[in-house]
């Protein structure tokens, strides 16, 4: 029985985003950009600022 509840737990826990190199080029752009704080940008994407600096 310990076994379907580590297998239960398993199929819980949270994947890993991946983000394709085009995503990630924009988003390194966005920042590139005057003005722009990248917390900003971060924030516009739906991704955590530690993410992107």
């Amino acid at each position: 029985m310990t076994t379907n509840n580590q297998t239960s737990i398993a199929s819980l826990a949270k994947k890993r985003r991946t983000y394709s190199a085009e995503f990630k080029q924009q988003i390194v752009q966005a920042c590139k950009a005057p003005d722009v704080s990248i917390a900003s940008v971060a924030l516009q994407h739906g991704l955590n600022t530690n993410l992107v600096s």
